[in-house]
């Protein structure tokens, strides 16, 4: 695992690293308004059971189900439940 360069977005090199499984890569239109016509990437990668992966303290892992009954809350936004809803399509 390197560590994440100068303006590189946060996980950017455990994500591409390319020793992982993408499970699901798209892009995806923003919504309108102000976002006319940008588009955000949605990503799901496996790591290795091994891969060490440092988070703030403020994250947390959650399983599949721990975010469904979050989601029926209203505690995700919509960003998060579009990768969510894409996790039915991977192999």
């Amino acid at each position: 695992y390197v560590r994440m360069q100068k303006n590189r977005p946060f996980l950017f090199d455990a994500v591409f690293d390319p020793c992982n499984k993408v499970h699901y890569d798209t892009l995806q239109s923003e919504e309108g308004g102000r976002f006319y016509q940008w588009q955000n990437r949605n990503m799901i990668v496996e790591l290795p059971p091994d891969s060490p992966v440092d988070v703030p303290f403020n994250f947390t892992w959650m399983t599949l189900g721990q975010m469904k009954e979050f989601m029926r809350y209203g505690m995700f936004n919509v960003e998060a439940r579009s990768i969510i809803s894409s996790i039915s399509f991977i192999d």
